[in-house]
């Protein structure tokens, strides 16, 4: 309240009082009184009793006036004590900057922001205590306010703090340089270094976000309740383009992948979670196999919206069927493998049995007389031991037993000797037409692999017509293939070839396989009639040999094989089994087997050949024998596998004791020893069995007849010692 203004109020009031006063008494007064006397007395109590009322109306007026000036005193002490109040426990700063930049007036809340207390802020200019970085910001946001004093100017800046580092500020700030009560720059300086820091912890969640979605190696998206796209990462990008910014209507996808979207959403907007294997189709046509999980956004019991992730499975899909396929074939070579042992362990029993067979009755036919029907017979009996013996040889090559041996052959008596052992076991409503009759070039292969390549052919020849009978036609002829016949041919070369033809007029094989049937146990036949290694072991076969297999089938018209082997031009080797002399010999031989039928036809065999046989059906008893007497036998010829010591051992330790001794092993199977590992430890002699007498008569001769340089001798002794260590 301005006391000067009720002064002038009391003032006025008693002027106004006084003059009605005077000018209406001396008025009355005349009217009643016309004498001078009594108008003098009247004027008297007139001046009398108007001192009196004025003195009572000023001393209510002054009373009035001094009530309200303390009143107004009060009020002015607490608004100011307020005021202060409100200013010191602020926790935000009021600053009056001059227009020097210097601080005429902090408030203490600047204390609680700074650490400063006001008397090191007050007089302080602003360069002296805010971030240099910031200074530019700050001197615009000054000009803005001097220019536009009307407004206020909100600016955000670094402020030193006495501990060290920086508080983050806001001011608002308004000029009144043209308020001569200020003269200056008012600012409210509030800390904002918490939101400051939220802000930064929330940016860069949001640049993690952001970081995260660029490099997702999968698609990942989130979907408001209106299924609209809200986020997306840069992979999901790539499939299905920008969804955020394009509107539903124009995404033109695929039926089934937006109707499998759809449904899902559906789920999840209810309140499910969906995780399932599925087939997409993106934007660019391309299908592929994704897992897929989308779950609910929620807010406590709100679904707020919709996340989903699909991770590409297709090359897991693909690597799990093929891990599936190599299992599969890992089964089927360990039962192969499982078969290729017990091959090999019945060829060992067998070929003892085939060499008994094949011993007594070569002794046989020598006993009886030529054109006899007893010899007819035991030459039929040779001849089926040996075609037995062969196939073991083809079961020992499967096992992998037995190494293969290609030779220049004419293919076609090999072909007609299959033809024969095939026909037996053919109904009769397969009927067998044979085109072998024009003479062919030789080629360069294994006769047995060749036997076998025309066993499995008709054999799947004869399963494919074996419900409804048919043709099967084997023929082979020459021919010259060039560049552009073999276009067709993958791995094909141009040259002259012998084409093995097999064809059948069962139902033929669906173009949709037609391309796998060489895959290793790759089958369409039922449980028990095939391993699909049939084609897989012709096709190898073939390759190795530098050749080629091509298969042309029409459905319900057959299946056509042609088998191409390049020519050869060396001299053709017969496989037919030449007449030779039996050669004999006087020596003294030790003959060593297990088997007791094999030792007495052994003996009986090589003494018809004339020399003195001594047999031991027991390696270590023989090996004693020959230590009793090293000198006595001439030759050794004994079994391989043997309780006790096998055969390479044997032959080891005689060779220590006698160097340079003719010594022959034989064996029906072994996965230990072959011919070049026996040879290596000085044993001059090897053969598989089943053995013929006209093979151990030659092959004993030529290592008695054999004379060993002593150099040579000493050589055997020393590489001998060094394998029996």
């Amino acid at each position: 309240m301005n006391k000067h203004v009720e002064i002038c109020k009391i003032v006025l009031a008693y002027a106004i009082f006084g003059g009605l006063w005077i000018y209406l008494s001396d008025s009355i007064v005349r009217s009643l009184f016309h004498d001078s006397g009594t108008m003098m007395q009247y004027s008297t109590f007139k001046g009398m009793f108007f001192i009196a009322v004025t003195s009572i109306l000023l001393y209510g007026l002054i009373v009035r006036l001094s009530s309200k000036i303390k009143d107004s005193s009060i009020a002015l002490y607490e608004n100011e004590k307020l005021l202060k109040f409100l200013v010191n426990n602020s926790s935000d700063s009021l600053v009056i900057v001059n227009a020097d930049g210097r601080q005429r007036y902090v408030s203490p809340g600047a204390e609680k922001i700074t650490g400063f207390p006001v008397s090191e802020l007050e007089g302080r200019s602003l360069d002296t205590i805010l971030h240099p970085e910031d200074m530019p910001r700050i001197r615009a946001a000054w000009n803005e306010a001097v220019e536009h004093p009307e407004k206020t100017v909100t600016v955000q800046y670094r402020h030193i703090r006495k501990a060290g580092g920086w508080v983050y500020s806001e001011a608002v700030a308004q000029s009144f340089f043209n308020d001569a009560s200020i003269n200056g720059l008012l600012a409210t300086v509030r800390d904002i270094t918490a939101r400051k820091q939220a802000e930064e912890a929330l940016n860069r969640k949001e640049a993690l976000l952001q970081a995260m979605l660029r490099n997702l190696p999968f698609d990942f998206w989130a979907r408001d309740t209106q299924e609209r796209i809200i986020m997306q990462s840069d992979e999901s990008i790539k499939l299905w383009g920008d969804l955020v910014s394009a509107p539903d209507r124009d995404w033109k996808f695929p039926p089934q992948t937006l109707d499998h979207w759809k449904k899902n959403n559906q789920h999840v907007l209810e309140g499910n979670v969906v995780s399932e294997d599925c087939s997409l189709i993106s934007k660019n046509g391309a299908e592929r196999e994704y897992h897929s999980i989308v779950a609910p956004i929620r807010d406590g019991e709100t679904v707020l919206g919709i996340l989903g992730i699909n991770i590409d499975i297709t090359d897991r899909k693909q690597a799990e069927s093929e891990r599936k396929a190599l299992q599969s074939q890992l089964v089927q070579a360990q039962k192969m493998e499982a078969i290729g042992t017990l091959a090999g362990g019945i060829a060992h029993d067998f070929n003892n049995i085939l060499g008994a067979v094949i011993g007594y009755a070569e002794m046989a036919r020598d006993s009886s007389p030529d054109g006899s029907a007893v010899a007819h017979d035991l030459d039929k009996v040779l001849e089926a031991a040996n075609r037995a013996g062969a196939l073991v040889r083809q079961i020992l090559a499967f096992s992998r037993q037995a190494d293969t041996k290609r030779i220049p052959i004419e293919p076609v008596h090999v072909v007609k000797e299959a033809i024969k052992l095939l026909r037996p076991a053919l109904p009769s409503t397969i009927v067998i037409k044979e085109y072998l009759d024009t003479p062919t070039q030789s080629i360069f292969a294994d006769p047995i692999q060749i036997h076998q390549i025309v066993m499995n052919l008709c054999t799947n020849a004869f399963h494919a017509m074996e419900q409804t009978g048919g043709i099967l036609a084997i023929a082979l002829k020459d021919c010259e293939l060039s560049e552009d016949d073999l276009h067709q041919h993958q791995g094909g070369r141009p040259g002259k070839f012998v084409v093995l033809s097999i064809s059948d007029t069962g139902p033929g094989i669906p173009a949709s396989i037609l391309g796998k049937i060489f895959d290793p146990y790759f089958t369409t036949k039922e449980v028990g009639k095939g391993t699909g290694m049939g084609l897989a072991i012709v096709h190898g076969i073939v390759t190795g040999a530098g050749g080629f297999v091509a298969c042309t089938s029409e459905l319900g018209k057959g299946t056509d094989f042609e088998v191409f082997f390049p020519t050869h031009a060396q001299e053709v080797v017969s496989v037919q089994t030449p007449v030779e002399r039996v050669p004999t010999g006087k020596e003294r031989i030790l003959f060593i087997d297990d088997e007791d039928i094999l030792v007495e036809m052994g003996k009986a065999m090589l003494e018809r050949l004339g020399y003195e046989v001594v047999v031991c059906t027991n390696s270590i008893e023989a090996l004693n024998m020959f230590q009793n007497e090293p000198d006595r036998f001439d030759a050794i010829i004994t079994d391989q596998t043997m309780p006790g010591m096998t055969g390479l051992d044997l032959a080891r330790r005689m060779l220590l004791m006698r160097p340079g001794l003719p010594i022959i092993l034989c064996t029906g199977y072994s996965n230990l020893v072959d011919e070049t590992t026996a040879r290596g430890c000085g044993i001059q002699g090897y053969v598989m069995k089943p053995i013929a007498k006209k093979d151990i008569a030659s092959l004993l001769r030529k290592v008695l007849d054999e004379k060993l340089p002593l150099q040579s001798r000493e050589a055997t002794l020393s590489s001998t010692g060094a394998s029996a260590k």
